[in-house]
């Protein structure tokens, strides 16, 4: 007993001492959780993350396909708003995997619009990746689950950015087609931002084949669009795209104009990107119209906002433009020095676009100051950096079908394992069913067993009963056999007549017809009529012997 209960306490110490298992999943509300891990999902990443990873683990626990779908697209999100794509698109693609596992039962309206989004994200990081053919493929795929699921505000975004990747592939007219086609969806949903880009591009296409009246039509709709919603951020860049025509058709003033109209703007909602960009293209409006003194505090301050946001492409670019605007100036060694800066801070950053442009302006300048040994060392340098990055763009695009075709794999590998799983759960569940069918048998048999034991019992019983009745039966007829039914006797001697019509004496016919025998006796009245000498003593009477019973 003693060793028993020392077992007993070391295991419930074992017990305690294992990790208790989370469960805070099982008591939160999905829905709510969704809506404030969607809304979380630009602003903070990290914690609209940590949301969807317990709607995950909900959706395990309950076996709820849209539920999983949509954490993991909300986990997607997250990595695309933390800029960290190669993670954004490995889960997407895990969804996109989820999604073609789906049965036709499954697909309820509410999971296609999580296809259709899931897809539509797939796109918007390849398009961040520069993989517009991979992002086109996703777009197409979302738009095929958006018209099951009706979704018009969906569609109409998907049909936008379809319509932007044909224009970062220059296929204009492709372009132009899926930006009147989503100007119709973005009417029919009432979608604002949808409608804006819908005129926005199709300017961007008139201005790129320079049709410059058309797209200033567009852009001018487009602006009336950002003024009736009163969209600042979509009015800033319909101004910025006017004055850019104007540019283009060298019309300064009104350039200048509108630019320095965005400007303010850009300063009054504090936009520090828009600002930075309206003041390198107000410099270099003012450097075409060769007013270089007034271009250069433009250049100076977006050079100054470039280097508060971190961003470094910005300071370098901005630094090419001064350094341009010296060599216009004439001043070649202080546009040579600022160029050695800018190119010192490109190459310590891997700025590679930046540093071929550099040397080769570099180059430029050496040439016109007759350094041409300095200018063919700069050249040969453009050059060389010029064939580096045509073999790393081409080993990029070799890692990237690499990627894709890795990816295609993983996917058919998780395809794979997911009908594997499915197999094995419903062979658990066959298996399940048959020890279910099997324990129900068990059961059915014992009751049975139970019921035709208890029966035989009971028969048994009911059979001893009878048998002992039918014993006491037969023994009380054995000792009382009695005559019945009418005995025809004659009036005068008494004999009975039987069935054969003969006449017997009664003593006769009752020793036949029942075990009773007779001895014979006189009673008193005969002994007294036959001997009168003999005297007989009476018999007591009843009430006495009562009477005396109760003494």
């Amino acid at each position: 007993m003693k060793r028993a209960f020392i077992i007993l306490i070391l295991m419930c110490f074992f017990l305690m001492l294992l990790p208790a298992e989370d469960n805070s999943w099982k008591n939160i509300d999905p829905e709510i959780h969704l809506q404030k891990a969607n809304e979380a999902v630009k602003a903070d990443p990290d914690s609209s993350m940590d949301l969807a990873k317990s709607i995950l683990l909900f959706s395990k626990g309950n076996d709820n396909k849209y539920f999983e779908i949509k954490a993991r697209l909300i986990i997607g999100k997250a990595f695309y708003y933390k800029n960290n794509f190669q993670e954004a698109l490995k889960t997407l693609t895990n969804v996109k995997a989820r999604i073609l596992m789906l049965n036709d039962m499954e697909k309820s309206k509410k999971i296609l619009g999580v296809c259709a989004e899931s897809f539509f994200w797939l796109g918007e990081i390849y398009l961040k990746m520069n993989r517009y053919r991979k992002s086109l493929v996703s777009y197409q795929k979302a738009l095929k689950y958006c018209d099951l699921n009706n979704n018009s505000i969906l569609k109409s975004k998907i049909v936008i950015s379809i319509s932007r990747a044909y224009l970062l592939l220059s296929e204009y007219e492709n372009t132009i087609a899926y930006a009147i086609r989503g100007k119709k969806y973005a009417k029919e949903s009432g979608d604002v931002e949808s409608l804006f880009f819908s005129f926005y591009l199709h300017g961007y296409v008139c201005r790129e084949m320079k049709e410059y009246e058309n797209g200033l039509v567009k852009f001018e709709r487009s602006l009336e669009i950002s003024k009736e919603n009163n969209r600042i951020d979509l009015k800033i860049m319909a101004l910025n795209e006017i004055s850019n025509i104007y540019f283009l058709q060298k019309k300064y003033d009104e350039a200048l104009e509108l630019k320095q109209n965005a400007l303010k703007i850009a300063v009054q909602t504090e936009n520090s990107k828009a600002l930075s960009y309206c003041l390198n293209d107000i410099a270099i409006i003012f450097m075409e119209n060769k007013e270089y003194m007034k271009a250069l505090p433009y250049f100076i301050r977006s050079r100054e906002l470039a280097k508060e946001d971190s961003n470094i492409r910005g300071e370098v670019i901005t630094d090419i433009s001064i350094a341009n605007l010296y060599s216009k100036t004439g001043n070649i060694s202080k546009s040579r020095i600022l160029a050695i800066k800018a190119l010192n801070l490109a190459e310590k950053h891997g700025l590679k676009l930046e540093v071929m442009d550099l040397t080769k302006f570099l180059s430029d300048l050496a040439f016109r100051a007759n350094n041409f040994k300095d200018a063919f060392k700069y050249l040969e340098r453009s050059f060389k950096l010029n064939r580096d990055i045509f073999s790393t763009e081409k080993s990029k695009k070799i890692a990237e079908l690499e990627t894709d075709i890795e990816m295609e794999k993983n996917e058919n590998k998780i395809l794979l394992l997911e009908k594997v799983n499915e197999i094995k759960q419903l062979e658990l569940n066959k298996q399940k069913k048959f020890i279910t069918l099997q324990k129900l048998i068990t059961f059915m048999l014992i009751i049975s067993v139970l019921f035709f034991f208890f029966a035989y019992r009971w028969k048994i019983k009911a059979n001893l009963q009878l048998k002992k009745k039918s014993e006491e039966l037969e023994k009380t007829l054995t000792e009382i056999h009695q005559l019945s039914g009418l005995l025809p006797m004659c009036s005068s001697c008494k004999k009975i007549r039987d069935d054969s019509g003969y006449w017997h004496q009664v003593e006769e016919y009752i020793n036949s017809h029942s075990e009773a025998s007779f001895s014979h006796s006189m009673c008193p009245s005969c002994i007294k009529e036959v001997y009168p000498d003999i005297k007989t003593s009476k018999p007591k009477s009843k009430k006495k012997s009562s009477k005396k019973k109760d003494k």
